[in-house]
């Protein structure tokens, strides 16, 4: 912002009365006349104004429009002028138009940069007639003291704690045109709302200066913000800056108690333009204040100028966090894994409500959890209780300790406060006995009990146990002290002794008193034992530990059993060892004995018949009738002795054998004695007229194993019915013997074969997996080869063998639809042939449909195309292409090849197969190829082009395209205009004019060069010497001169009717004078047809 001096303001009053003395026009037309809102525009930097342009038409007769231009050349360069219109028109007779100048002055310009501009105005249709005015322009001086605070604190935002002192530096800086000094100032100010708004776009921009956008300081440029002073050069002032009629600065309220703002050196003394310096200003904080954002009013006003800015700092008073905490102390004794509950008082000494977030952390020797997180408000001197669940580690130890520390977090300031604790570990006796229960003690035997115990202490023990009991018992027990680690558990043994003789029965008690070392403490427990009856009882096996049996028989043999215990018992008798094939019969069910008693238990064992001839160990236990315990066992053998036997089946008794191949018929051999045996296979009777094996002939088998015998038979002379017997014989005793009785029969064969389906479906490339079922309708094993045709079946098995049945047997063949394979009906043909008679046969057959293999209902045709990369045809010449069609599909395929496209007609297409006719006609089977040669002759008499065609393939259902190609067309080349000298051209009138003047010069040149050289000629012959000069030199005859030979004829042979000779890759048809291009690889002599008049040409050399 800015305000102007009594004598600046009296120097633009002398300056306007004296300007229109030097209004007048520069130059002037007397039907143009050009007035300007103003002749003399007063600028401060910075700012801009407009002026008008008014240029009348003073001619009454025309309407006119002028031009406008601007001539700045005595202008310095911090001016910028612009015109808003360069052409003003049409103007009417006696009519005038308006434009703006826009005058800018740059904000760095000085005093004394001062010029003017020309500005013309020229009838646009005479550049001689124009009128020029000019605009004189000044630079006003500029008083505008600024105070930076955007490099103060973070943008002009300062931190001070209570009871501190800041210095502050701020920069002072003179943004006006002129030396200038500054009174500077300072107040108290509560409205922060355009200091917050700059302060939030500062942050957002990361920008760390305000650059000159700090609240209230406009820079005394804002155009319109006068605030009582409304002068028309836009000088402004920020607002709350001044008074209202901006002469003086007006102070606001006294800063708060306690507080001292103030500037070490309120006044910048004579500051030259641009100059900036530092002016500390000093901020005390009383101790009282509380934290909240203080606005201080920054003023600097100008002597020169009489005029001030104001701006904001913002002081932020920045809160004291502090706390105390005390533990309320009460009797805690801390044990090992034992949780205390500890109180603690917290007060917050700070300056601010508040509230805190609490958080404990222990050493490794305890665990410390506070049991609410979160306190409440506290107001300064304000206090709140928190409780602690201290636990020391189950590892810790008395005397150890362990120091625990409090986290506050102050929530408003996070700051941590730490307060430390520490606990020491206490101590505590004590044991826990636990005796053994349900303790059972025989007469005469020594029992081991143990007791359980454990130190229930904070730590490690020892203790001491004494035992007593009922007379005739003896305990016994550790000798000295035992140790038990803190927490731990340990087993004491006892022995108990009862003695043989002793009169004690039924439920007695133990007496256990432990005694601690270190406490002292004791504790004493019953430990009751129950003293049972002895029993004691002896079985004596058979004399001699073996009972024979034999197979299929019984024995009977007896058990001793003795009573040597205290009391009478009563048992049953159970044994383990027994296989399946033998069992005991006439067993007791319950036997009772008295004490001393001795009984003899009969028993008798039978073997089954199948028994295997082996030696079996058994064990006779007896059982306690009361608990089912064992009392006693006794362990012997029983051997059963060898009894051979033998048996044959087989699954049929008809075996039919021919001549033609050897059948086989299988028995099972089945050892139906007690033990390994081996066993002869014999046939019975004589098998003269046939040739017979049997496998194996000799069969080792264990007892009840099976083995399979083989027969294997082909007739030689025999015939009709015979009847045969398969003997088995033991090799350990003869006279065990089996056999089987067949009878030998003639063979039939017969086969049938037959899909499970008639008719199926299939498309190119899909597998099919029909069944074909055989059924064997003959009365023997055979084998059948299989073949298939029809379709690739490559996995189907080559042979087979059946067995005689009414079944049938599935066979699934794995079958694929090959590529191109013909659409329609496929046969697919299965055949089954024996091989023992290949007259056995039989055949079955599946119609298989094949559809079209086709894409979006066309055939699977497909057309190339291929040439050169350009595909040029020259002008009148030919041009040869490769065209390949193809049958990618299953069908046959007929149709006509055409050329389809701009101008195709016009190219005389030919088509010629590769090593076939020349028809366009094709014929494709499926996967079949056809390679053309389509020879295509240009006959463009008008100007060429690049032509888009294609190649079509039309037939019955289908008309399909290739891919488009382009040919480059060459059109005849055109007369010319006239010629071309470089420098200049001459039309085709003034060319042949100058064409046939030099044709007339040179034929006169020729005509005397020719004369000349004869008179030459004429001199050598008729003189030696030659006379040189400089007129004759020129005329010196050279060895160019003299007449050449005629060049030597060459004999070529004539041509034929229709023939042509091929010159530079070209020919002339005989027939139409046409130039053909002959295609390329093609080495005469050959024939060909012209595209143009169908005439049958021979190519020759």
């Amino acid at each position: 912002m800015r305000r102007f001096s009594g004598s600046s303001i009296a120097l633009l009053i002398l300056v306007s009365i004296l300007f229109p003395l030097a209004s007048s026009p520069v130059t002037a037309s007397t039907e143009i006349d050009v007035t300007l809102s103003s002749q003399h525009e007063y600028l401060v930097p910075g700012t801009a104004s407009n002026v008008s342009v008014t240029v009348l038409n003073d001619n009454q007769m025309s309407t006119r429009s002028f031009d406008l231009t601007i001539n700045s050349m005595n202008l310095p360069s911090n001016w910028n002028i612009t015109i808003i219109d360069t052409l003003l028109g049409p103007v009417y007779p006696a009519q005038s138009a308006t434009t703006t100048l826009v005058v800018q002055l740059d904000p760095s310009s000085s005093l004394g940069e001062n010029g003017f501009i020309d500005l013309t105005a020229t009838r646009t249709d005479d550049v001689n007639e124009s009128t020029t005015v000019r605009l004189y322009l000044s630079v006003a001086p500029l008083f505008l003291p600024t105070i930076d605070t955007g490099s103060v604190g973070d943008s002009g935002l300062i931190t001070i704690e209570p009871n501190q002192t800041a210095d502050i530096d701020i920069p002072i800086i003179n943004d006006g045109n002129i030396a200038d000094t500054f009174i500077l100032q300072v107040d108290e100010t509560n409205d922060l709302v355009d200091f917050w708004n700059n302060w939030n776009i500062n942050q957002s921009n990361n920008s760390g200066n305000n650059s000159g956008n700090n609240s209230g300081n406009n820079s005394g440029n804002n155009s319109g913000n006068n605030s009582g002073n409304n002068s028309g050069n836009n000088s402004g002032n920020s607002s709350g800056g001044n008074s209202s009629n901006g002469t003086s600065m007006k102070m606001g309220k006294d800063l708060p108690q306690g507080w001292d703002v103030r500037w070490l050196n309120p006044v910048a003394v004579n500051m030259s333009a641009g100059e900036s310096r530092n002016h500390t200003l000093r901020v005390s904080v009383p101790p009282s204040a509380v934290p909240e954002y203080r606005g201080i009013a920054l003023f600097a006003g100008t002597l020169g100028g009489n005029f001030s800015i104001q701006t904001v700092i913002v002081v932020e008073v920045s809160v004291v966090s502090d706390v105390n905490i005390q533990v309320v102390h009460s009797n805690h004794t801390y044990l090992p894994d034992i949780t205390e509950v500890v109180s603690f008082i917290v007060t917050n000494n700070g300056n601010d409500d508040t509230s805190f977030l609490y958080q404990a952390t222990s050493g490794a020797n305890c665990d410390a959890i506070i049991s609410s997180s979160l306190g409440g408000e506290l107001a300064p001197l304000a206090s709140e209780s928190i409780n602690m669940n201290i636990t020391p580690d189950y590892a810790s130890h008395w005397n150890d300790t362990c120091t625990i520390t409090i986290n506050a977090e102050d929530v408003n300031t996070n700051v941590v406060h730490e307060y430390h604790y520490t606990i020491v570990v206490g101590v505590d006796w004590g044991w826990e006995i636990t005796p053994p229960s349900n303790i059972t003690i025989d007469a005469g035997q020594t029992t081991t009990i143990q007791v359980g115990v454990r130190n229930i202490g904070s730590e490690q023990d020892e203790v001491r146990f004494l035992m007593s009991g009922p007379s005739n018992i003896i305990a016994t027990g550790p000798p000295s002290w035992v140790t038990v680690g803190r927490g731990l558990s340990d087993v004491v043994s006892f022995q108990i002794e009862v003695p043989a003789d002793t009169g004690l029965v039924g439920i007695h008690n133990l007496t256990l008193t432990s005694t601690g070392l270190h406490g002292g403490e004791q504790v004493v427990v019953s430990i009751p034992i129950n003293i049972q009856p002895r029993d004691e009882l002896d079985l004596i096996s058979p004399q001699g530990g073996v009972v024979l049996v034999n197979a299929g028989g019984n024995n009977s043999f007896s058990i001793i059993s003795t009573n040597s215990g205290t009391s009478s018992l009563s048992f049953e008798l159970d044994w383990s060892g027994l296989p399946s094939t033998l069992s005991f019969g006439s067993v007791p069910s319950v036997t009772t004995i008295d004490v001393g008693q001795s009984i003899s238990i009969p028993l008798t064992v039978s073997a089954a018949s199948s028994s295997t001839a082996t030696s079996h160990q058994v064990t006779i236990y007896a059982k306690s009738v009361n608990s089912s315990e064992i009392i006693a066992e006794t362990t012997f053998d029983i051997e059963v002795s060898h009894s051979p036997s033998v048996r044959i089946l087989s699954s049929g008794d008809v075996f039919p054998v021919g001549d033609n191949a050897v059948s086989s018929m299988d028995f099972v051999i089945t050892n139906d004695g007690n033990q390994q045996d081996q066993f002869s296979l014999a046939l019975s009777p004589s098998t003269e007229g046939f040739e017979v094996t049997i496998s194996p002939l000799l069969v080792t088998l264990e007892a009840g194993g099976q083995e399979v015998v083989t027969v294997s038979m082909r007739r030689t002379t025999s015939v009709g019915n015979v009847s045969f017997s398969l003997i088995a014989t033991s090799s350990s005793n003869s006279g065990v013997t089996d056999s089987y009785s067949f009878t030998v029969s003639e063979v039939t064969l017969g086969v049938i074969a037959v899909f499970g389906n008639t008719t199926e479906t299939a498309t190119i490339g899909q597998s099919i997996h029909p069944y074909l079922y055989l059924t064997n309708t003959g009365n023997a094993n055979q084998t059948f080869q299989l073949s298939i045709t029809g379709l690739d079946c490559s996995d189907v098995i080559s042979t087979v063998t059946l067995s005689p049945s009414a079944s049938a047997v599935p066979i699934m063949l794995h079958c694929i639809v090959a590529e191109y394979t013909p659409a329609g009906t496929v046969t697919l043909s299965a055949t089954v042939t024996s091989l023992a008679d290949p007259t056995v046969i039989d055949s079955a057959q599946l119609e298989i449909s094949i559809p079209a293999d086709r894409i979006n209902g066309q055939p699977r045709l497909t057309v190339s195309v291929s040439g050169s990369d350009e595909n040029t045809l020259p002008h009148q010449g030919s041009i040869v292409l490769n065209v390949l069609i193809e049958n990618q599909g299953n069908e046959q395929l007929s149709g006509t090849l055409s050329v389809v496209g701009e101008g195709a007609a016009d190219l005389s297409p030919g088509w010629t197969a590769v090593g076939g006719s020349s028809s366009p006609q094709y014929e494709l089977s499926p996967g079949e190829s056809i390679t053309y040669e389509l020879l295509m002759v240009s006959s463009y008499s008008t100007s060429g082009g690049e032509l888009s065609m294609r190649v079509q393939a039309a037939g019955s259902g289908h008309q399909l395209l290739s891919n488009p190609f382009l040919v480059n067309v060459v059109g005849p080349t055109p007369a010319p205009d006239g010629v071309s000298f470089g420098l200049f051209d001459l039309d085709n009138q003034a060319s042949l004019t100058v064409m046939g003047t030099g044709w007339i010069i040179a034929i006169l040149y020729t005509l005397m060069a020719v004369m000349r050289r004869k008179r030459a000629r004429k001199q050598h012959i008729h003189s030696t010497f030659y006379d040189l000069d400089n007129e004759l030199e020129d005329d010196i005859p050279g060895s160019n001169d003299l007449p050449l030979p005629p060049p030597p004829s060459i004999d070529e042979p004539e041509l034929a009717d229709g023939e042509a000779r091929v010159t530079d890759g070209r020919v002339i048809c005989p027939g139409c004078s046409s130039s053909l291009k002959m295609p390329e690889g093609k080495s005469p002599p050959f024939k060909f047809k012209c595209p143009k008049c169908k005439e049958q040409i021979r190519a020759v050399e």
